[in-house]
């Protein structure tokens, strides 16, 4: 079987500001972020309330939630242990799911992980990591 994708797209608001930066990123200011996540597997889910499923979207969504909730309506310089620029959270967002998605013992006998992380910082600038 093909690998198998579903995406969940979610919103938050945060600030942020790059030091030492030349240009308008260097002063605090705040962003209606943007954030696809895609999850893929090589197997749908064989049997239970889940059957035919990559992941139930609801259990994504509080798995995103618990990353986004650290930055929703706060300074991300604050929160974050590295420069907050689009694409180191799109790394560390991607990275974090990974993990999230490796302990859940469901998973064991199927390939799910996190494939592509989309980021819109802007309406027409956004970062991405992808497998």
């Amino acid at each position: 079987m093909a690998k198998v994708s579903i995406t969940k797209h979610v919103e938050f608001e945060a600030a942020h500001y790059l030091p030492d930066y030349d240009g308008k990123c260097a002063t605090m200011h705040g962003h209606s972020y943007k954030l696809d996540v895609t999850i893929s597997c090589d197997s749908l889910i064989k049997e239970g309330p889940e059957k035919g499923m990559v992941i139930d979207f609801v259990d994504l969504k509080r798995m995103i939630q618990v990353i986004t909730g650290s930055f929703d309506h706060r300074v991300i310089n604050d929160v974050a242990p590295y420069r907050p620029t689009a694409e180191n959270m799109t790394i560390d967002i991607y990275d974090r799911l990974n993990r999230m998605l490796d302990c859940q013992q469901d998973f064991l006998m199927r390939d799910v992980k996190c494939s592509r992380v989309r980021l819109w910082e802007t309406s027409t600038s956004f970062a991405e990591v992808e497998e």
